[in-house]
């Protein structure tokens, strides 16, 4: 566990923690919301079986019905900056830190609130480390932002996606799986 581990913690709301399994070195990202059974339910977001290769952090849900998103104090018309993606992971390899913010999808979704999403949980991890830096003599400055879109619009290969500005990866069931190495190696 890092120093930053423990901090966040003690911050973020307990409802909205990801457990990390230690055991199996993955997180269990799910869609609470998804109940269809067509329906991207969760993805597990291996962190692959080399000891050491990567730190996690901490993980949290940033759209957490029991846990209110700093965003919701915006007022209801302003809704390109009070939605927030699903999931948000710290995590490190080779001295490069980074944060993953992870959006669950199904099928259909719009390009422009998606990208609205990944904005506003920007402002909110900006938000946080300012808090950090102020309280805790830490900061997330030298993170590396990696936006991800899992759903159920299956491709081979993960993608990224130059225009809107995230990776992209689709499953052909409802609870996929994937390894972090994707998106950073």
């Amino acid at each position: 566990m890092s120093s930053l581990y423990d901090i966040l913690k003690d911050v973020i709301n307990e409802k909205a923690h990801i457990p990390f399994d230690f055991e199996n070195n993955c997180l269990v990202i799910d869609e609470k919301a998804n109940t269809n059974e067509n329906e991207l339910q969760s993805v597990v977001f291996d962190f692959g079986r080399k000891a050491n290769q990567y730190t996690f952090h901490f993980a949290f849900e940033l759209d957490n019905n029991e846990a209110s998103f700093l965003g919701k104090l915006f007022r209801w018309n302003l809704d390109n900056i009070r939605k927030a993606v699903d999931a948000v992971v710290l995590c490190e390899k080779n001295n490069q830190k980074y944060i993953f913010l992870i959006e669950l999808k199904s099928y259909n979704y719009n390009m422009l609130d998606l990208r609205n999403k990944f904005k506003s949980s920007i402002l909110f991890v900006n938000y946080l480390n300012e808090y950090l830096k102020v309280y805790q003599g830490l900061n997330f400055d030298d993170f590396k932002v990696v936006s991800i879109v899992f759903d159920r619009k299956v491709n081979k290969e993960v993608q990224f996606n130059e225009r809107y500005g995230f990776y992209h990866q689709g499953f052909s069931n409802t609870n996929g799986k994937t390894y972090i190495r994707k998106f950073i190696d």
